[in-house]
């Protein structure tokens, strides 16, 4: 097993594992994730907040009412079961090209507000 921590990096990396195994390594998997899996939520958690309460202010301009406290926010999130394609091939210079897709970390928010 071995983690690879700049994505750039993976197909220098498969490369130097079989070159150093031979004919004799068979590679059953390349699986990406995420270093950082909390600062990555925390970072979406700010986002969704800041989206919620720009949301809530453009509606309460729109109704003619100003927003007062945060009566109830839930945090809601989904697994996601979609699993990206994954990649293995030569390019023309000879290494071996790591198509790990894309990793996304979302949060969603419902606020509800009390207007005045």
């Amino acid at each position: 097993e071995a983690t690879v921590r700049n994505a750039a990096n993976a197909g220098a990396v498969v490369d130097a594992i079989v070159d150093a195994g031979g004919d004799a390594l068979q590679v059953n998997s390349v699986t990406p994730f995420i270093l950082n899996a909390a600062g990555a939520t925390a970072s979406a958690r700010e986002n969704a907040v800041k989206n919620a309460r720009t949301k809530a202010i453009s509606y309460a301009k729109l109704l003619g009412v100003r927003l007062s406290n945060v009566m109830t926010l839930v945090e809601g999130s989904a697994p996601s079961f979609e699993r990206p394609v994954y990649a293995l091939d030569k390019s023309a210079e000879g290494n071996t090209v790591v198509d790990l897709g894309q990793q996304e970390v979302t949060v969603t928010v419902t606020v509800k507000w009390s207007i005045r």
